[in-house]
């Protein structure tokens, strides 16, 4: 945006960690209202990109963030798709996997970078003839999940707010749901902000952006040399 980018937003993507506190935070262009699918708007599609290792003993973590998502669900008014690579998994196994209509599964037998292993999907979702000015993007991790309201909330913003490119917000372990009144206030953010809040959990972008600011470095992240920094690399470049 060649305009100062706003937080909005008032609820937590969420994934385990010791920051207790649900403070959350959304960025675009213009002020934000909140609020259901309105007259002369598209319903907006939704593509969560994730992955897991399936021998890395984290099944009823990833089941919990597919249930999250499965909560949600039923008020997504556009399309709804959870983009799952599992890992060190075969073809035969991956075929097994229980999930909801939602989960499109990919497999692959070795270990991937966590980098790696989204951009294969983000490849696979940029193939789709979507309208990408109403679809957004969302990272979790496996071990991560969204408190009740929360997708709802931050779709539906997007949805109203059409000069809204990129949304973010913290994660804590115990997250206040974005449904729930008398969360934090949004505010201006800075690049300091970004680089210090925004996380793959907490990072939501609109199609058209992803589609300029993506793929991901694959010299950064889980699985390579540097072990991390793949997301605050994304969400600078989203934000600048």
């Amino acid at each position: 945006s060649a305009t100062s980018p706003r937080i909005f937003g008032n609820g937590g993507a969420c994934m385990e960690g010791s920051d207790n506190r649900s403070i959350v935070a959304g960025m675009g262009r213009h002020k934000s209202v909140c609020g259901h699918v309105g007259a002369g708007h598209d319903p907006m599609n939704l593509i969560l990109i994730s992955t897991c290792d399936r021998k890395g003993g984290r099944g009823e973590l990833l089941e919990r963030m597919i249930a999250s998502v499965a909560f949600a669900a039923p008020n997504i008014a556009g399309s709804l798709c959870l983009s799952l690579l599992l890992q060190r998994c075969s073809q035969r196994t991956c075929a097994k996997f229980s999930a909801p209509d939602f989960v499109k599964l990919a497999a692959s037998d070795g270990l991937l970078s966590l980098s790696g292993a989204r951009n294969r999907l983000l490849n696979l979702a940029f193939r789709e003839e979507l309208d990408w000015e109403n679809t957004l993007i969302a990272f979790p991790d496996d071990d991560g999940w969204y408190p009740p309201a929360t997708l709802e909330m931050i779709v539906s913003t997007f949805t109203r707010e059409r000069e809204l490119d990129f949304w973010f917000c913290r994660y804590a372990a115990e997250p206040v749901s974005a449904g729930l009144p008398g969360q934090p206030d949004a505010r201006v953010p800075r690049l300091p902000d970004v680089v210090r809040r925004a996380s793959s959990n907490t990072i939501f972008l609109r199609g058209s952006l992803a589609r300029r600011v993506c793929p991901f470095d694959e010299n950064l992240g889980v699985g390579t040399s540097n072990g991390s920094g793949e997301d605050t690399d994304l969400a600078v470049r989203a934000f600048i």
